[in-house]
């Protein structure tokens, strides 16, 4: 985020409970102005409770991440007009977040760090689009070619 000025964070931590064993710590995430990730986590002792993570675009919610130190979960909006796709390295690693307009288009990414998300860098947003309109290109001549091969 560091060298991706667009990115702003702000972030707030509360404590509770018998010599404040209980923290609820709060980081909105927002790019260009526009908050895209707020993520709620809740500790005890230093021990997490639960972490609930919110992904927006275009001033809409568009899913979250419920974990747990048991489980996580992730929940996409029915209403949404983008969709969003929580792509998993390994059952241990989260691995990332990419949101995508209904045009095939990626327009927001989020990375994952031991269980947290933050928004991706502006650049890598590019790349991935650019790569992924590339791939459909390439699948649409290709599949164009095989149907003029097969119709000889």
């Amino acid at each position: 985020m560091g060298a991706d000025t667009g990115i702003q964070v702000a972030s707030t931590t509360n404590y509770a409970g018998v010599g404040n064993s209980i923290a609820f710590k709060m980081d909105v995430f927002t790019r260009d102005g526009q908050t895209n990730l707020v993520c709620d986590t809740r500790t005890k002792d230093g021990a997490l409770i639960v972490r609930i993570q919110s992904f927006y675009h275009d001033g809409l919610k568009i899913g979250k991440s419920i974990a747990t130190p048991d489980v996580q979960d992730f929940v996409a909006e029915a209403d949404s007009p983008y969709s969003v796709c929580f792509r998993l390295r390994s059952p241990h690693d989260t691995g990332f977040v990419y949101v995508s307009a209904k045009d095939g288009s990626i327009v927001d990414i989020f990375t994952c760090t031991n269980g947290i998300y933050y928004p991706a860098e502006s650049h890598l947003i590019t790349e991935l689009s650019d790569g992924m309109k590339n791939a459909v290109e390439q699948a649409r001549e290709s599949a164009m070619k095989q149907a003029r091969d097969s119709a000889k």
